[in-house]
């Protein structure tokens, strides 16, 4: 071709594409050696893949405790799975490349759900309202239809900046909607995670507050959804 021989090669099996990725170094290794049956034999390497990925101990306990705790990030593994850190980074990153466990970077943290236990939309709200500053804006708003900037601080009692801060990243996730009013944007939960946040906020505890959540049908039904 264009004057030069062409070879076809196979291409990386998956395993080796997640040794590189794993242990980068290894790519200074001559490829005949990688590739060999004898190679991997003396490396210890096996094949791994989504039917047997969990035939191991580790990652069976490390999947077992996403599963449980959804939306969890990498401290609270480490703190609570009994596992070293570098164990616990391996099997989450093998687990994320063989699309065992899926991830959400929110308030700059990886929070970690298993594959397809959850819709997107449980996703966003979970790993959002895990944090307790949004979750009592995200609140205030449900029980307060069209609140203004000032509103939220005033019944949160955070500062202004606050909450402006929090509205930007609620809005950027799509959970709530701002519209302009004079010189007021006023904001109320999107129509699309309505429901969705319903859901996992009337379990949580921010909610004991109220005395009866019957009141949040009827908030939704004057706001004309």
């Amino acid at each position: 071709m264009a004057g030069e021989e062409v070879k076809e090669i196979q291409p990386i099996p998956a395993w080796l594409a997640i040794v590189f990725l794993l242990f980068p170094h290894m790519t200074a290794l001559p490829m005949e050696f990688l590739i060999s049956l004898k190679g991997i034999s003396y490396l210890g390497f096996k094949q791994i893949n989504k039917k047997n990925t969990l035939n191991n101990l580790n990652r069976r306990l490390l999947y077992k405790y996403i599963g449980d705790n959804p939306g969890v990030y990498f401290r609270e593994i480490e703190r609570n799975c009994n596992l070293n850190r570098g164990t616990i980074e391996y099997h989450l990153r093998v687990m994320e490349l063989l699309k065992i466990v899926t991830t959400y970077k929110s308030n700059n943290k990886k929070r970690y759900f298993t594959e397809n236990s959850l819709s997107p939309e449980d996703i966003t709200v979970i790993s959002v309202i895990k944090n307790e500053t949004k979750m009592k804006i995200l609140s205030t708003i449900f029980f307060n239809l069209s609140a203004s900037n000032k509103e939220i601080s005033e019944k949160t009692l955070l500062s202004p900046s606050t909450v402006s801060r929090h509205l930007r990243d609620l809005k950027n996730n799509g959970l709530i909607v701002g519209k302009i009013d004079g010189r007021i944007i006023k904001y109320n939960i999107s129509d699309n995670y309505y429901d969705t946040i319903f859901q996992y906020l009337s379990i949580s505890s921010y909610f004991g507050q109220y005395d009866n959540l019957q009141q949040v049908p009827l908030l939704r039904a004057d706001s004309g959804r």
